[in-house]
């Protein structure tokens, strides 16, 4: 099981990866919805709908994060997410 920083989700490669991530996300965390989605290589666009029109499209870039010489990856991802949520931005999915 790997968790994604800023969400509380797998990658699984084998079923009992996949169970054990989804008893994490239901009993432990007590989410009550888990997506399963089939990984597709390319970009990804996200398209918000309302009443029927779009309102908003963008694509998703992934985290990323420049080395400082001090910080450890870990670290700057976290202060990333950090600066993102002090901007009411989270970066959750």
């Amino acid at each position: 099981m790997l968790p994604i920083l800023g969400n509380s989700w797998t990658i699984s490669y084998l079923k009992e990866e996949l169970v054990v991530g989804l008893e994490y996300i239901f009993n432990e965390i007590k989410d009550r919805v888990a997506i399963l989605q089939r990984f597709v290589e390319g970009d990804d666009y996200r398209i918000v709908v309302l009443d029927q029109e779009v309102i908003a499209s963008y694509r998703r870039l992934p985290l990323s994060v420049e080395g400082d010489g001090v910080h450890s990856i870990i670290q700057l991802l976290q202060i990333k997410q950090e600066r993102f949520r002090q901007m009411d931005r989270d970066n959750g999915n």
